[in-house]
């Protein structure tokens, strides 16, 4: 087989699919946005790990594992949430929020996939 072939069987086992709108246009000071992924698995895959990062330089925000709680980093805890599956909470929208938002998700077979979507945060009207 092929090793390209061997990467596409691995990347059908997990199914991301974003549930916002891409680019997802808000208004600054929106008290509150979600940025909703859902994703499934193959029956013998579970997601173990749930990365969550920002900008081009993909800053990590947090990250949501299969045994303990959210967590958040201390340069996103004031106004940034995560919670189980794959949201992200923001809370009191600002400019500097603009950006691209990823998330990575990997399961107990170490199958990695990605998905990202753009927060386009604009002036008041």
């Amino acid at each position: 087989m092929p090793p390209w072939f061997l990467c596409l069987l691995a990347e059908a086992s997990i199914n991301v699919s974003l549930e916002v709108d891409n680019p997802l246009k808000v208004l600054v000071n929106t008290s509150v946005v979600y940025l909703r992924w859902a994703y499934t698995t193959s029956s013998d895959e579970e997601v173990t790990l749930v990365d969550f990062h920002f900008g081009g330089d993909d800053v990590p925000i947090g990250f949501i594992n299969s045994t303990s709680q959210p967590e958040v980093s201390s340069k996103f805890r004031d106004r940034f949430k995560l919670e189980r599956r794959g949201t992200l909470i923001i809370h009191n929208v600002t400019a500097s929020d603009t950006g691209k938002y990823k998330i990575a998700l990997t399961t107990n077979q170490s199958t990695q996939v990605e998905s990202s979507v753009y927060l386009d945060v604009l002036g008041k009207l």
